[in-house]
């Protein structure tokens, strides 16, 4: 729990407002559809719901907070999240519709996602934009399911998230974020989602050692410090070296 001192609420805001580990966000398509014999799927980043519980027991302390659910005008579901201040029960509401998949379940927990970004705890997730997702076979590690309006079914990969949106590492790689010893500046990083997004597919259907390797021999630590104009070749010879490894099995 963050202390108070002397009414400075700044530590205690700044706590909730923290970017969360990798394994604390789930992705959901947004929209999904085929272009010609091609899959292509959108997709958005949630907090999960036992993330912010964890936060809120961290940050304010398990008896210093509580929620609240409440019927929507428009039948959806309202969510209340009450953290005491100074003796005050304090509380911010917000509010989503049922989903398609157990509807009532669904809209509680969006609620919930909702009503916790009114204190702060996931906002950071507004700054990206819509992402595509990587299309690829079905048995690829991290693969998840999806399926267009037509039933048709496809597997596809989150993108990699920028690492001012992971706390604790780097997006996507479970590396460092912060400065390690010696290094006397910060690396730049690229936010292209779409190239993040098939780098990370390659990862997964290559070994981290040969993944990792190519990146070493090309002068670099992950993928993201890969400028703009060099991902087109970085792509292309991935992809040689994903083909090759494939024609020897």
């Amino acid at each position: 729990m963050i202390a108070i001192k002397d009414g400075d609420y700044t530590e205690w805001w700044k706590s909730l407002a923290k970017p969360f580990k990798s394994e604390d966000y789930e992705w959901r398509l947004s929209q999904c559809g085929k272009s010609g014999d091609k899959f292509w799927a959108k997709c958005l980043c949630y907090v999960t719901n036992r993330a912010i519980m964890q936060r809120l027991d961290d940050v304010v302390g398990v008896e210093n907070w509580k929620n609240f659910f409440d019927k929507a005008p428009d039948s959806g579901v309202l969510c209340g999240i009450s953290i005491k201040v100074n003796d005050e029960w304090l509380t911010k509401w917000d509010g989503a519709g049922n989903t398609d998949i157990e509807a009532v379940k669904g809209g509680i927990s969006d609620a919930m996602k909702r009503a916790a970004v009114q204190w702060g705890i996931g906002r950071c997730l507004y700054k990206l934009t819509e992402g595509f997702g990587v299309i690829c076979v079905k048995g690829t590690t991290g693969a998840k399911y999806g399926k267009t309006k037509k039933n048709e079914v496809f597997y596809w990969l989150p993108p990699e998230l920028p690492a001012w949106a992971v706390d604790g590492e780097s997006a996507g790689n479970g590396g460092s974020q912060g400065k390690k010893d010696g290094d006397k500046s910060e690396k730049k990083t690229y936010k292209n989602f779409s190239f993040l997004g098939k780098m990370k597919a390659y990862k997964n259907s290559l070994s981290e050692k040969v993944y990792y390797a190519m990146l070493g021999n090309c002068g670099y630590e992950h993928s993201n410090e890969i400028p703009p104009e060099k991902q087109s070749s970085a792509l292309k010879a991935f992809g040689a070296k994903q083909k090759n490894m494939k024609g020897n099995q």
